[in-house]
């Protein structure tokens, strides 16, 4: 949610956004005939033998995401949000589907070397890395067509990012681009009977995004991605 332009020396900014995400890629890595998350719900099956189950995450919530640059080419940044989520794991039969009422919650941290600043004829170049752990909380689950059952499992999410990023300014207007490599690592777990599945799902995504300057020190950004899933993004950034 942010562009590789510079920024003044010993400046900040802070950056309200909403971020949703739609089918994103998660991965369990299970042992054994039958292995499940849950021994009474049975809510992730590992068909006939152990390996990989694939995964889909849908949600959404609301982020603030400060951004500091105390020298010249570098910047650092804390975001923090709360949102819900509802995870969908496909069983032998049907796909299963855990959400809950309860909201989320993430938090992260990261660092941007601005390579080469924005000039005339040339665009801004960064290099951005982050991480940032997300829990929630899930009370329902619903196979299939089925009616739902009760249930309280916890889905902690480890996101490591690495990100190479232009940008140029044309005006008021500041598109954007580059490409991410992403390392998602899961645990779910049934706090009832305490067993639980994790794994770790790698992916490189292409993002596009575009930055307005709408006054002196206010901006609109709209961020996208469409690889391992949608992700998508939009909010308002204020200079200091």
């Amino acid at each position: 949610m942010t562009s590789a332009r510079q920024m003044p020396e010993g400046s900040s900014k802070l950056i309200v956004y909403y971020q949703g995400s739609a089918g994103q890629d998660l991965n369990f890595a299970l042992n054994g005939s039958g292995s499940a998350v849950s021994k009474s719900t049975s809510v992730v099956y590992a068909s006939q033998s152990g390996g990989d189950v694939k995964g889909e995450g849908d949600g959404g919530g609301l982020f603030l995401k400060w951004v500091i640059q105390p020298w010249e080419q570098i910047q650092y940044y804390a975001l923090a949000g709360a949102g819900k989520y509802a995870l969908h794991v496909p069983s032998a039969t049907v796909t299963n589907t855990l959400s809950g009422e309860r909201i989320g919650w993430t938090y992260g941290a990261g660092m941007r070397a601005v390579l080469h600043p924005d000039t005339p004829v040339m665009p801004a170049i960064a290099l951005d890395a982050a991480m940032a752990r997300s829990r929630y909380f899930f009370s329902r689950l619903t196979q299939g067509s089925l009616g739902g059952k009760s249930i309280d499992h916890r889905l902690d999410l480890y996101q490591y990012q690495l990100a190479f990023e232009a940008s140029h300014r044309f005006a008021d207007w500041e598109p954007y681009g580059g490409v991410r490599w992403q390392r998602i690592q899961t645990h779910l777990s049934d706090s009832a009977d305490g067993s639980a599945a994790g794994g770790i799902e790698d992916g490189v995504s292409p993002f596009l995004g575009v930055r307005y300057q709408w006054t002196s020190r206010e901006s609109l950004v709209a961020e996208a991605a469409f690889v391992k899933g949608v992700s998508f993004g939009c909010g308002l950034e204020i200079k200091f």
